[in-house]
């Protein structure tokens, strides 16, 4: 009996952290974030900041797509500091595979929306102005 009150818990735990992760995600529903998940960017970028995960991590070399330029070895970056190191014209810019970073690697993707919504998910990615912790290099 005692076995089951523990499963029991287990699994409630467990539904709680999925549950909460869902909304986490589901917090930020700006025009911009909306159209960062309709857009799959979260394929392979992050926004921690507004509680977007990636679903998928980029191998580091192959798919590295240059935003952060200090982070050779990194896959696609945490996009919540995006607004800090990057302007609109830039961003434009790059979202169309127009300009390349210092180390002339291009985005992976050529942004696939109207120039409306690309404007609306520039104006929003200027507004993430979180600063990204790294994670300490493993060994």
């Amino acid at each position: 009996m005692k076995t089951i009150r523990i499963a029991c818990l287990f699994v409630i735990a467990a539904l709680l952290v999925i549950v909460g992760r869902a909304m986490a995600v589901e917090q930020d529903q700006s025009p911009g974030a909306k159209l960062f998940v309709k857009y799959k960017c979260q394929t392979c970028h992050a926004v921690q900041s507004k509680g977007i995960g990636a679903t998928v991590k980029a191998k580091a070399e192959e798919e590295d797509d240059g935003w952060d330029d200090d982070d050779d070895d990194a896959g696609s970056p945490d996009l919540s500091g995006a607004g800090i190191k990057r302007d609109s014209e830039w961003m434009h810019l790059w979202l169309r595979k127009k300009v390349a970073t210092e180390k002339g690697k291009k985005h992976m993707k050529r942004f696939k929306g109207k120039d409306e919504e690309r404007q609306v998910l520039v104006d929003w990615l200027l507004t993430l102005k979180t600063p990204v912790v790294e994670e300490p290099e493993k060994k």
